[in-house]
């Protein structure tokens, strides 16, 4: 289901805000769509495919899936940001 409105959205204007932290839900998403916030007291970062294309290119040849990416922390570890 998940991706079948994922293919719908993709072929028009809309933009699909999704908050998760199911795993069924995250492995669906193209982590490339993926746009993860982290905060330090007042301050928050973001961390996605365009401002980090290296680490989210790197999990690939991981062999984990898009759940791992987030739970293991690997874009912390990896990040530019």
């Amino acid at each position: 289901m998940t991706k079948l409105l994922i293919n719908k959205i993709g072929q028009t204007n809309i933009q699909l805000v999704i908050t998760t932290n199911d795993r069924f839900l995250m492995n669906a998403i193209d982590i490339r769509y993926w746009n993860i916030l982290t905060r330090n007291k007042h301050t928050v970062k973001s961390i996605n495919y365009y401002n980090n294309k290296k680490v989210f290119d790197e999990f690939k040849f991981t062999g984990l899936n898009n759940f791992d990416f987030f739970a293991s922390s690997f874009y912390k570890e990896n990040s530019l940001i």
